[in-house]
C-alpha cells in the first residue's frame, strides 16, 4: 500500500503506475480489441484492392487507425514514428492538389501533441516544467513567424518551416513528456538499431547497383544539388547510397547516431547472446556509413565514437583501439578501392571543398550587410548569395549554387543573428544537460548515465554535419536527434529531488521523490 503522504505528492504519475512502468509491465499493452479491428482492417482492406479507390481507401483506413491508436497510446506511437519515418515519409505522403502534402511525420506530431494536451487537460497531468531551452526554441519559433510576414509564399514556406523547424521541437517536447520510464532509453535504443541495420542493408542494395562513379557528371551536379530537391536521382549515379531518403547526406547523419546507439546497447544494456547480436551489427551499419560516401558523415560518426570512448571511465583502452582500427581501415581501402569507386572519387574529390569555400565567404559578407533579420528563408538568401558573388567578380560563382553549407552560417543569412543565437542556445543547452545528468548519476552502472553519453555523441554527429551542410530539410535527421535529446532531458526532470520534499520515511527507509514522482530508496 502507498502512504497517504506519498499518495498526496504525486504529480505527474502515480507511484504504482511509474513503478509498473520501470518493470516493463502496464502501460501500451495490446487490448483484445485488436483481434476485432485487425479483422475489419483485413475486410477492408480485401475490399479496397477489389474496388477502383484501393490505395486511397487503405491509406485512410491506416491514417485513422494510426491517429487512433497514437491518441490512445501516444508513447508507442512515437516509437513508431522512430522506426518507420524514414520509409513511411518517403512512400507513403498523400498529394491531394489544392492542400499540403499529407505526410507520415506531419500526422504523427500533429497527433501525438493532441494526445498530450487530452492528456493535460482530461487527467491533470502537467507538462515538463518551462526551462531554457524551451526558451530559446520559442524565441527561434517567434523569429521563423515573424519572417513568414516578407514572404512571397507564405504558405509553402510556412509548412517548410513547420517540418524543418517546428516538427523537431514538437518532438523533443513530446519525448520529454512521455518517456520518463529507464525502459524507454533500452526502447529507443532497439529502435534506432533495427533502422541502422534496414538503412544499412538498403544502402548496400544502393552502392553495389549504383558502386561506379562517374566523376564528371559528379562534379558537375554535385556542388548544384547538395542539399537540393533532386539530389537522391545525382548521388545515386555518384555511386552514393542515400537509402530512403533525399540525400546522402542525410543518409550517412543518420546512420553515424545508428552506430553510436548500437554501441550503447552493445556496451551497457545486452548480456550474452543478445550482445553478440548487436555487436554484429556494428560493422554492418558502419558501412553503411561509409558507403553514403559523405565526408561529413565519416568524420561526425568517426568523432562521435571516439567521443563515446573516451566518455566511458573503465572502456579507456577503447580510444586507442579505435584510432587503429580506422587507420588500417582507411589503409585497406585505398589499397583495395578501384580508381573509379565512388569512395576513392569522393575522397579525393576538391570541388565540394571550393564550392563550401565560395559559400562561407559570401555568406560572411551577407551577414555583415544585414546582421539584425538576415534575408529571408530559401531563394531570398540564394539569389542575395548569388548577387554578391558576381558583384565581387569572382570567376568560380557558377560552382556555387546557393546553398551555403552550414546551417549555423545560413540561420545567420536568413534570419540573422537573433535566430542564430537561439539555435547555438539550443546545441548548447542540450550538450550541458547531458554533462549535468552524468554528474548527478554518480552510479556508472545507471543506464541514463551512459545514455546522457550517447547523446553527447549524437551531438557531435548532428553539430558535425550542421558545420558542413545546411541540414533543416534533413527531416528524419533532425527529428531523431531531438527526440534523443527530449529523452534525455526526460530522465534529468526524473532525478531532480523535490527540493520542498526532500526526504521522507516510508516504512520505516528514508525515501526521496523525484519531479516525476519516482520513488528512489535512499
Amino acid at each position: 500500500m502507498i502512504s497517504p503522504l506519498v499518495a498526496a505528492t504525486r504529480r505527474r504519475y502515480a507511484v504504482l503506475d511509474v513503478a509498473q512502468s520501470e518493470s516493463g509491465q502496464g502501460g501500451d499493452g495490446m487490448k483484445p480489441s485488436a483481434l476485432i479491428t485487425a479483422l475489419v482492417v483485413g475486410v477492408i482492406g480485401a475490399a479496397a484492392v477489389i474496388t477502383n479507390m484501393w490505395f486511397w481507401l487503405l491509406m485512410a483506413v491506416a491514417g485513422v487507425l494510426f491517429i487512433m491508436f497514437a491518441i490512445a497510446h501516444p508513447r508507442t506511437a512515437l516509437l513508431v514514428w522512430l522506426l518507420i519515418a524514414p520509409v513511411a515519409d518517403a512512400y507513403a505522403t498523400v498529394t491531394i492538389p489544392g492542400v499540403p502534402d499529407i505526410m507520415f511525420g506531419r500526422v504523427t506530431v500533429v497527433v501525438v501533441s493532441l494526445a498530450l494536451l487530452i492528456r493535460v487537460m482530461l487527467k491533470g497531468r502537467p507538462l515538463a516544467a518551462f526551462g531554457a531551452i524551451e526558451l530559446a526554441m520559442g524565441i527561434l519559433i517567434a523569429v521563423m513567424m515573424l519572417n513568414l510576414a516578407r514572404s512571397g509564399n507564405p504558405i509553402s514556406d510556412f509548412m517548410e518551416n513547420f517540418d524543418e523547424r517546428v516538427t523537431p521541437i514538437v518532438l523533443f517536447l513530446a519525448a520529454r513528456n512521455l518517456w520518463i520510464r529507464r525502459i524507454d532509453l533500452r526502447n529507443a535504443a532497439y529502435i534506432l538499431a533495427v533502422v541502422g541495420c534496414y538503412l544499412a542493408l538498403h544502402g548496400g542494395y544502393q552502392y553495389v547497383a549504383y558502386g561506379q562513379s562517374a566523376p564528371t557528371a559528379a562534379d558537375e551536379r554535385l556542388t548544384i544539388h547538395e542539399g537540393g530537391d533532386r539530389v537522391n536521382e545525382s548521388h545515386l549515379e555518384e555511386g552514393r547510397a542515400v537509402g530512403p531518403f533525399s540525400s546522402a547526406v542525410e543518409y550517412g547523419g543518420v546512420t553515424a547516431i545508428c552506430l553510436v546507439s548500437v554501441l550503447y546497447l552493445a556496451m551497457y544494456r545486452t548480456r550474452g547472446p543478445r550482445r553478440a547480436v548487436v555487436i554484429g551489427l556494428v560493422p554492418v551499419i558502419a558501412a553503411g556509413i561509409i558507403m553514403s560516401s559523405t565526408r561529413s558523415a565519416w568524420i561526425g560518426g568517426y568523432l562521435a565514437v571516439v567521443v563515446m570512448m573516451a566518455l566511458d571511465r573503465r572502456r579507456k583502452i577503447l580510444v586507442p583501439v579505435t584510432l587503429a582500427v580506422t587507420v588500417v581501415g582507411l589503409a585497406a581501402s585505398m589499397l583495395f578501392l578501384s580508381d573509379d569507386s565512388a569512395l576513392q572519387e569522393r575522397a579525393s574529390s576538391l570541388e565540394p571543398v571550393r564550392a563550401r569555400l565560395l559559400m562561407y565567404d559570401a555568406g560572411l559578407r551577407l551577414a555583415l550587410k544585414n546582421p539584425i533579420l538576415g534575408y529571408g528563408r530559401g531563394a531570398p538568401s540564394r539569389i542575395a548569395a548569388r548577387k554578391e558573388l558576381y558583384a565581387a567578380g569572382d570567376p568560380n560563382a557558377d560552382l556555387a549554387a546557393g546553398q551555403f553549407h552550414n546551417v549555423f552560417l545560413m540561420t545567420l543569412v536568413e534570419w540573422g543573428i537573433g535566430a542564430l543565437i537561439a539555435y547555438v542556445a539550443v546545441l548548447v543547452l542540450i550538450v550541458k544537460a547531458a554533462i549535468r545528468l552524468r554528474r548527478r548519476l554518480t552510479d556508472q552502472r545507471d543506464p541514463a548515465y551512459h545514455f546522457a553519453g550517447l547523446v553527447i555523441a549524437a551531438s557531435v554527429v548532428y553539430v558535425v554535419q550542421g558545420l558542413l551542410v545546411d541540414i533543416p530539410p534533413f527531416l528524419y535527421l533532425n527529428g531523431v536527434f531531438f527526440v534523443l535529446a527530449g529523452l534525455m532531458f526526460a530522465q534529468l526532470d526524473a532525478t531532480e529531488p523535490l527540493r520542498a520534499l526532500e526526504t521522507m520515511p516510508v516504512y520505516g527507509r528514508p525515501i526521496t521523490l523525484s519531479r516525476n514522482d519516482r520513488v528512489v530508496q535512499a
